[in-house]
């Protein structure tokens, strides 16, 4: 293998690899290479080989050692013995029984794959797909046979799990924990996670550069100068308009440093929505389009609420610019309206959640309302947002704006101190129009100077009067108490 893997860094002009200086800053482990596949019809031309998924299967090969031609001696319970590969989305678990594939494959080893509803045998004469009606008793290798359980296998293919101990079952964590205790004997694996540097670099800048590996020197740093750059230079409405509605000339254009296409439903591979590529991305979008003209902010934005279908999770990132832009510029005449509540339903498990309601078709006329916050923002004139960082803060100015980037999804998105008073602006979502779920993570650790007494603090929601009337479903937990809910409508049919 490690032949293998000089033989490819010196095909590509690199230097020989040093295993003990490759750990760096990004905690990639020794061992590492990327490794060409040439199969056709394989969605991969070559896959990054980690030195983790080598360190699997070596343990995984002492463990087959340590059974093969005892332990189904000395076991009365006749259950096969087997690894349970588990670890996060995305860590490469699925590429590992790729990988393990490839070493049987190289080193003439029969093994069997259950992928998907099939079930197949791969030995040196050939590769077969295991019959319906075929029976343990048809196949007594001399020692238990390797069998790969993906995680997309349903029920009925699992039946390695079930069967005598001619297998070596290795599964990728998928199945209920009660199934495999049942049939097998199990030995719990968990591969190592990406470590905190490369984490950070990935929530930063999304899933499609995957150079944070740092595996070409100066990568990196190139492309974040040029993200850099984008976003300070280049980001327009009608720039971003271009971007996702018209094809790019070449592969490393704008559009894929900010945004990123992917499955609306993990079953459906036709449907598709376009989405910032990170929450990083996405504040830093909303933070440079809310300094754009607003007509034409409006005008792109009702261009994409159009297209719902593909573009949902781009309209919301419009319309808090949208928002953020009105209220520093003053541009609506708007107000709040105080929310009506329904039933708390109580819940076995964590706070309760309760029903809030907004059925005003005309902001600011409620009709019963004396309130004179409805018309608190709309005479406030100019004012400015400041950005701050999730480490918080030690001071809040009156009429201020203050927006934490990256800011959280469900979360509050930026607030505001004027006339004595909290405001807590948060935009809700959800997959249903009329039913969006809210949490109330509040955007400080810890309590700044400056901000007034709990009693005047206002959770307001801010909404496209389009979506009139609408339901907010809010877990309940104590710091909800004392807090009032209002909605912040905004009329953006100009």
């Amino acid at each position: 293998m490690e032949d293998e893997r000089d033989a490819w860094r010196q095909s590509e002009g690199l230097p020989p690899l040093d295993d003990k200086a490759d750990v760096g800053e990004v905690g990639i482990l020794p061992g590492c290479y990327a490794l060409k596949v040439g199969i056709p019809g394989f969605g991969y031309t070559s896959i990054w080989l980690r030195a983790e998924y080598i360190r699997i299967f070596n343990v995984c090969e002492e463990y087959f050692a340590k059974i093969t031609g005892r332990q189904a001696k000395k076991d009365s319970s006749r259950r096969p013995p087997s690894f349970v590969i588990s670890g996060q989305p995305g860590i490469g678990k699925t590429l590992w029984l790729y990988y393990a594939a490839r070493r049987f494959a190289a080193e003439r080893r029969a093994f069997i794959w259950v992928h998907g509803n099939g079930c197949y045998l791969y030995t040196e004469e050939g590769v077969f797909e295991v019959p319906d009606n075929w029976q343990d008793s048809d196949f007594i290798p001399g020692i238990p046979i390797w069998t790969l359980i993906d995680s997309t296998s349903g029920k009925d293919t699992l039946r390695a799990f079930t069967a005598s101990q001619i297998y070596f079952v290795v599964c990728l964590a998928s199945t209920t924990r009660d199934r495999r205790m049942k049939h097998t004997i199990p030995f719990r694996l968990t591969m190592n996670p990406w470590e905190d540097a490369v984490l950070e670099k990935y929530d930063r800048l999304g899933p499609i550069p995957r150079i944070c590996i740092d595996f070409i020197p100066y990568q990196l740093e190139d492309y974040e100068r040029t993200l850099n750059k984008i976003l300070k230079y280049h980001i327009t409405p009608s720039t971003l308009e271009s971007i996702l509605t018209e094809p790019e000339p070449t592969a490393d254009g704008i559009g894929q440093y900010l945004f990123l296409l992917a499955r609306a439903e993990v079953d459906n591979m036709l449907r598709c929505v376009v989405t910032p590529i990170s929450p990083y991305i996405e504040a830093a979008l909303i933070s440079a389009l809310r300094e754009a003209d607003l007509k034409e902010l409006i005008r792109v934005y009702h261009r994409f609420k159009a297209w719902p279908d593909l573009y949902c999770g781009v309209v919301p990132l419009f319309f808090a610019a949208l928002v953020q832009g009105a209220l520093a510029s003053n541009f609506f005449t708007h107000g709040f309206d105080p929310m009506e509540f329904g039933p708390i339903a109580p819940t076995k498990n964590g706070p309760s959640s309760t029903r809030w309601f907004y059925r005003q078709q005309i902001c600011g006329q409620s009709g019963d309302s004396e309130d004179d916050e409805s018309v608190l923002l709309a005479n406030m004139g100019n004012t400015r947002f400041i950005k701050y960082p999730d480490v918080g803060l030690d001071e809040v100015q009156p009429d201020r704006f203050y927006s934490l980037e990256p800011s959280t999804k469900h979360g509050v998105q930026f607030f505001i101190v004027s006339e004595g008073n909290l405001y807590l602006y948060q935009f809700p979502s959800g997959t249903d129009a009329n039913r969006h779920p809210i949490s109330l993570a509040l955007p400080f650790t810890s309590t700044p100077e400056g901000l007034p007494p709990r009693g005047n603090w206002r959770m307001v929601f801010a909404v496209p009067e389009s979506e009139i009337p609408f339901e907010f479903t809010i877990l309940h937990p104590p710091q909800l108490d004392n807090i009032g809910i209002y909605a912040d409508i905004f009329d953006t049919n100009y």
